[in-house]
């Protein structure tokens, strides 16, 4: 059986080395161990740490940040801040007024749109 689901991605979001975003699992207290599925919503500004997890269902709001290792379980708010395992929100939030491309610190994507 084949499981479809999406994962949709916005505008000058980075995500690093290592993360995992996984739209599908198990139900591990059905005893046929059946399949779950939920899509994926990463919005404008978000930010994925190295080696992240993001589980289906998660929806990162504008300006998310997601520390690096952190498991997100649940979804975060535009500009919320969660670390951990599993995640959790800081008390500090992102401004909200964000304009940098996340490309544009990237030596090798230069080299890429200069070619």
């Amino acid at each position: 059986m084949a499981l479809h689901t999406t994962v949709q991605i916005g505008d000058r979001v980075c995500i690093n080395d290592g993360v995992c975003i996984l739209t599908a699992s198990h139900d591990v207290m059905d005893p046929a161990w059946s399949h779950t599925k939920a899509p994926i919503v990463i919005d404008d500004y978000v930010w994925i740490g190295t080696n992240a997890m993001i589980l289906p269902g998660v929806h990162l709001g504008r300006g998310a940040v997601v520390g690096a290792g952190a498991v997100v379980t649940k979804s975060v708010p535009a500009g919320g801040i969660v670390v951990g395992n599993p995640a959790k929100p800081l008390a500090k939030t992102r401004t909200e007024h964000l304009t940098y491309n996340p490309c544009e610190f990237l030596s090798a994507n230069r080299a890429w749109l200069l070619g």
